[in-house]
């Protein structure tokens, strides 16, 4: 094991980094042509990672098997869901999982429990087999995708257990994003009392919880919801910190910024995610600034470690075309500005559970668009109602001036657009079926000629 003597998340990263960063290059065929150029005799440290070539998913994918370090042996297969494109093929091997088995399992020995918390996990088999890690925890697995798996749901959730070391109640619920709401929505909407329940703790994965959802969710449940950031590609992730509201990473990985102009490192501002993998958490398939495509605000100064605040895809994110490297306006704050009006529409989900109300958990139907005249940028969000906006004129202008107001009290930078008389901002209501269906792959904003 690693003896470290200093503490916070550097500590651990400085330890690995210059290990990894030769490990990669010695074992790996394709880290061996991409460091060519790079001596890592001499310590590079978190410093010099800068100096390292972005690996980008396309560089994964056409290396395939060439990434792969040499003198491993495989154990298991992961796999990205592909919702931002093609699916990835993840390769682990036993050496790193057995290393992780270890490494947990001392950090956890000391921490002995009268009795083993209950989690639920509601999966969903887009990442193909996890890698184990010892918690001193047991796990349920479920779902909503079908009637039976539901009510199968209900009744775990409702269970009292009477085993000796076992807690008597499931006390969170973890797991697919759209399950969760839609379990939510079909609680709420049949009435059942909180108190039939004893969750504390809801961690989600899979998309970006809007504010609307995570309120109804503390609310509902009287739980604690805990924001993880995650990729399928990363052993670690992040947490939304309850002092800051942004998330601190993993001492496992390594969080950087960099400009989406020229990739050059940002300490403070808005820009791209990169995440670096260490050794021996990570020893077959290494992913060293590993551009996420994730836009993150990084600040610095009120908790010890950076904080960063999530802002959406790269490609769902307005930047300012006289300043590419300035987000106008961000994809979280365009949603969290749409998401509260139930008459907009939302794709239909589970399409074949009668139960459940299908549209909860589907993300809002809207277009946005812009174009340039001159040194004038004119915004269109086009926005899918769930009926024909003309038949309720005043009603649909409430709802577009409330969406605008929300949307330029959250986006500063496109506010002072606005006021200078440099951006317009155009809302347009359009009827059911105007519109295509929002995924996370999609570009979002669109340039008009």
């Amino acid at each position: 094991m690693y003896a470290l003597e200093c503490s916070g998340s550097d500590c651990l990263r400085s330890a690995l980094i210059d290990e990894t960063l030769r490990w990669a290059q010695e074992r790996s065929a394709f880290y061996a042509k991409r460091f060519d150029n790079l001596d890592f005799r001499q310590p590079c440290g978190l410093q010099g990672l800068p100096k390292v070539p972005i690996t980008m998913r396309e560089d994964v994918r056409v290396a395939g098997e060439m990434m792969l370090c040499r003198g491993l042996h495989i154990s298991h297969l992961q796999n990205t869901s592909g919702t931002s494109g093609e699916p990835l093929l993840l390769y682990r091997s036993i050496e790193e999982t057995q290393f992780i088995r270890e490494f947990f399992s001392e950090v956890h020995g000391g921490h002995t429990a009268d009795e083993l918390p209950l989690i639920l996990n509601l999966k969903v088999p887009h990442h193909g087999t996890g890698t184990p890690i010892p918690t001193r925890v047991c796990v349920l697995e479920s779902g909503v995708a079908d009637e039976e798996l539901l009510d199968h749901t209900l009744l775990v959730l409702r269970k009292t257990f009477r085993v000796p070391g076992l807690a008597s109640r499931v006390s969170a619920i973890s797991g697919s994003y759209s399950q969760a709401l839609a379990l939510t929505n079909h609680c709420i909407e049949r009435r059942f009392e909180t108190a039939a329940f004893a969750i504390r703790y809801i961690y989600l994965t899979g998309q970006y919880l809007t504010l609307r959802w995570k309120q109804l969710l503390e609310q509902y449940w009287n739980a604690k919801v805990v924001d993880r950031y995650s990729l399928s590609e990363m052993f670690g992730g992040g947490t939304k910190c309850g002092i800051c509201e942004g998330f601190h990473f993993d001492p496992l990985i390594i969080p950087e910024l960099v400009s989406t102009a020229d990739h050059t490192p940002i300490h403070e501002g808005v820009g791209v995610l990169l995440l670096t993998t260490l050794y021996p958490f990570v020893q077959m398939q290494p992913l060293i600034r590993y551009w996420t495509g994730d836009v993150f605000e990084r600040t610095v100064g009120q908790c010890p470690s950076p904080s960063f605040y999530f802002k959406g895809r790269e490609s769902q994110c307005l930047f300012d075309p006289f300043s590419v490297s300035q987000v106008l306006i961000s994809a979280t704050d365009l949603l969290d500005s749409i998401d509260p009006h139930p008459e907009v529409r939302r794709p239909p989900q589970f399409l074949d559970m009668p139960s459940l109300y299908r549209e909860a958990a589907g993300r809002p139907i809207f277009m946005p668009s812009y174009s340039i005249n001159g040194t004038l940028l004119r915004c269109r969000i086009e926005i899918e109602f769930t009926f024909t906006p003309s038949l309720y004129p005043m009603r649909v202008e409430e709802i577009l001036a409330a969406i605008r107001n929300s949307i330029l009290a959250k986006s500063t930078a496109f506010t002072k657009a606005v006021m200078s008389g440099r951006a317009v901002l155009d809302l347009i209501a359009v009827g059911p079926g105007s519109l295509p269906l929002v995924v996370k792959k999609s570009q979002l904003w669109k340039r008009l000629e």
